[in-house]
């Protein structure tokens, strides 16, 4: 029988330290279950890859060699898998054609063009704000074979979209929950990392409540150092607003604060697995964090709603204009509570056994319909 020998990950990894480790967790995970597989893997940053069985490309979709580059590395791919992270969403604009809501529209339309089977990897699916882009997202769920989200709130939203009970949807966890990081026995840093997600929103905002969270575990704890780490490498991000945050700061703590912007997937998850407690907004930090050491979550987003009500995570939503002493203490209060990180521990086997599952059940899946076609 035909089976998946080229499998494509269309994904966003390149900028993003946690789309990054996306990325290769699902090139691991998959290779548990079929070792000679080959991956084509799209990157929003020119790079090869040192593995030879990886082929990448630069995903260019602006551009008519871009997009003839995107329709050849979909062509040469006996499978697709779309994900993970958060593509059904329109939070920073989403239709067909715009933004990576209109990327997934794009490459399940040219997938089902060219007859390739197709899966997702365990994504989010967001509370949809606009009508073009539950069309968007309808259309491009409608095109996938096999459903996997990766949290219950996403489970729900895709059933929403479909409109119908009998439309399966599968739950795993995000790929980046068994990021494999030998860490070979690093002692633990006195040191506790913020994780800010600028994205757009109130930089403002997103200043004055990590300089709060900054001074807050500084003054309680005076032999402690904080990092500031970017998990997102733009100059437009978190690796060029960073340095507000330190700049806030009062002058005679200023010393005892750095930044942080990693150049791989496997730095940022030594960073957080080996500090002393973790504070943060973005979801990848979270994830790479837990049941390795305390987090403390500032929810913004469908994604993170879904990680604090799910996996024993403290944390608060950062939607309001809650005095930001008072969330900042919050959050030093919550790492210092044992309870929830002794139940994340537990949580973290149970979700990396079930994430094991995904893998074998979505090539077998992509299998039969190589076989159908």
């Amino acid at each position: 029988m035909r089976s998946v020998r080229t499998l494509g990950l269309f994904g966003v990894a390149g900028f993003n330290r946690g789309d990054d480790a996306i990325s290769r967790s699902l090139i691991a995970g998959f290779r548990r279950e079929r070792a000679d597989i080959t991956f084509v893997v799209p990157t929003l940053r020119k790079q090869d890859a040192a593995d030879p069985r990886v082929r990448t490309f630069l995903l260019e979709r602006k551009t008519l060699p871009g997009m003839a580059r995107l329709v050849a590395a979909i062509a040469r791919c006996d499978a697709i898998v779309v994900g993970g992270g958060s593509l059904v969403q329109d939070q920073l604009g989403g239709t067909r054609t715009k933004g990576v809501l209109g990327y997934a529209w794009t490459v399940t339309a040219i997938a089902r063009a060219l007859r390739k089977p197709l899966a997702t990897a365990p994504l989010g699916v967001d509370d949809l704000t606009s009508d073009a882009g539950r069309v968007a997202a309808r259309e491009t769920l409608n095109r996938i074979g096999r459903i996997t989200v990766r949290d219950v709130l996403s489970e729900r939203n895709a059933r929403i979209l479909f409109g119908r009970a009998d439309r399966p949807v599968h739950v795993a966890c995000d790929p980046v929950f068994d990021f494999p990081v030998a860490l070979d026995g690093a002692p633990r840093e006195d040191t506790y990392v913020l994780s800010p997600a600028f994205e757009g929103r109130n930089e403002d905002r997103i200043v004055a409540l990590f300089r709060a969270i900054a001074t807050t575990l500084l003054e309680r704890h005076p032999g402690c150092r904080v990092a500031v780490i970017a998990m997102d490498d733009r100059a437009e991000e978190d690796a060029g607003k960073a340095g507000l945050i330190v700049d806030a700061l009062p002058e005679a703590l200023r010393a005892r604060v750095r930044i942080a912007v990693p150049a791989t997937p496997e730095e940022a998850a030594a960073m957080l697995r080996t500090s002393r407690g973790v504070v943060a907004m973005r979801l990848h930090a979270m994830i790479m964090a837990y049941g390795h050491v305390p987090i403390y979550a500032l929810s913004h987003t469908t994604k993170t709603d879904a990680m604090i009500e799910t996996n024993h995570i403290p944390g608060m939503s950062t939607r309001g204009d809650g005095p930001v002493e008072t969330i900042a203490m919050a959050a030093a209060d919550g790492l210092a509570q044992p309870g929830p990180f002794t139940l994340q521990q537990s949580r973290a086997t149970v979700l990396r056994t079930d994430l094991g599952a995904y893998y074998g059940e979505t090539l077998a899946f992509l299998d039969r319909a190589i076989a159908r076609s």
